[in-house]
């Protein structure tokens, strides 16, 4: 054999080598999503952990976690408020009050904590220490509760028809506004100037903190609000409704009455949750044991999942990726959002992750990358799982346009080389 042609055997060798090697990986990174829906399943491209569990007195609703995944408060029935670091599934403290807790809520860096109990009461907390710094007695339940990220201030939101405003440093309400019925929902902005409530026949309302008469506006007077979140830029609010016999899901400019998107279902939307940019959001139709995914712009759902039973919560992460839901089937579900730059046809959506507890799984919450998720069932346990996030789930979703110009290169390089051998052998 001439050193010409060894030469060129040696390099076809190696090219087919590096052709191999490529095809495998990108192979691995595609076939690594599982979307089949069983338990215990997790797919290649996210390691979804139990992280632990802890076992309270009874189960709860109240459920809490900071963006950045490291502290965690639940509330349960048992009247306790549980103050968690997510890395141990001891509690830093708890703190048995009068009666069963609602709803909590806890700043960012987890400095404060809020919660309401079935006593009528509004809880304040430091990290620091399970004594409250102060509480406050509303004329009926507190059905929810806000706090800004810095915890200076609190909104809460009463079945006496009245939407409260605190600064944390005092138990006397800066203002408060009657609904003229039973407030469900409430929420704040994450600068405190921008407060949105709902509740029974009230329809949305909008509140400047700083405004002497603090009322924006008022849309749609006659509908149920059951849901409000609003986005981490300050810039939509989103709001799930129902009207007479017919549920919907409102997208708004946070400083305008008229819905930018909505869109209608024969039930009422339970629960909405919105990403921190407003591009992506969710909502759920417990009847139709459903929640729906929407993408900003887009007059229809781009994906929807239905479980065995009642969907009671679906929580979207801050950036987007990650969906989390709790069902009346006894199970948690993990997802990553389909790809962005997949054809409508391939818009698929991935479960990453489906537990199954031994009860109703009332509530569910992820941290701002999705990394961290907490559950809370009716079996009087709080579930706490770690999502190993390595590559963006979009570049794995598809083969990388590097990858994919890298490949050609090799194969083209490797049809030249052959053509190369046969002219050489033709010649003998």
């Amino acid at each position: 054999m001439t050193l010409k042609k060894k030469t060129i055997r040696n390099l076809l060798i190696i090219l087919n080598s590096f052709l191999i090697l490529s095809s495998s990986s990108l192979y691995t990174k595609v076939s690594g999503f599982n979307s089949t829906i069983s338990d215990e399943i997790f797919s290649s491209s996210c390691n979804t952990t139990l992280l632990w569990n802890y076992t309270m007195g009874d189960g709860g609703r109240g459920l809490s976690i900071t963006p950045n995944g490291r502290f965690l408060v639940v509330g349960s029935w048992d009247r306790n408020v549980y103050f968690f670091d997510t890395s141990d599934p001891v509690p830093l403290w708890n703190k048995t009050l009068n009666e069963a807790i609602d709803q909590v809520a806890i700043s960012a860096q987890g400095e404060y904590i809020v919660a309401t109990a079935y006593d009528y009461k509004l809880y304040l907390f430091h990290k620091s220490s399970s004594t409250p710094i102060w509480n406050f007695t509303a004329g009926d339940l507190i059905r929810s509760v806000a706090i800004t990220p810095d915890g200076e201030y609190i909104v809460a939101g009463s079945w006496d028809d009245y939407i409260y405003l605190f600064d944390r440093m005092s138990p006397i309400p800066i203002w408060n506004y009657s609904m003229g019925n039973n407030v469900y929902t409430v929420e704040i902005s994450s600068d405190g100037q921008i407060i949105a409530g709902g509740g029974l026949g009230v329809g949305v309302h909008v509140f400047n903190r700083s405004m002497t008469t603090p009322l924006l506006w008022v849309n749609d007077s006659m509908s149920t609000v059951y849901s409000i979140d609003l986005s981490a830029n300050e810039k939509y609010l989103l709001a799930g409704t129902l009207t007479g016999v017919t549920g919907t899901i409102f997208l708004y400019d946070i400083l305008n009455p008229k819905p930018i998107q909505e869109f209608e279902t024969s039930d009422p939307f339970g629960h909405v949750s919105i990403s921190a940019e407003g591009d992506y959001f969710v909502g759920t139709v417990s009847s139709e044991h459903r929640f729906y995914l929407f993408e900003r712009g887009n007059l229809i759902p781009i994906w929807n999942f239905t479980a065995e039973d009642q969907i009671e919560q679906a929580e979207i992460s801050g950036n987007s990726n990650y969906i989390a839901c709790g069902s009346y089937d006894y199970r948690f579900y993990l997802f990553n959002r389909p790809n962005i730059n997949a054809s409508i046809e391939k818009k698929e959506m991935f479960n990453i992750k489906t537990f199954k507890t031994n009860n109703l799984v009332f509530s569910v919450e992820l941290s701002e990358s999705g990394e961290y998720i907490a559950a809370l069932s009716n079996d009087n346990n709080v579930y706490m799982f770690y999502n190993e996030i390595g590559e963006d789930s979009e570049e794995q979703s598809s083969i990388s346009f590097g990858n994919f110009f890298l490949i050609v290169v090799i194969a083209s390089i490797s049809v030249v080389l052959i053509l190369k051998l046969r002219r050489i052998k033709n010649k003998k």
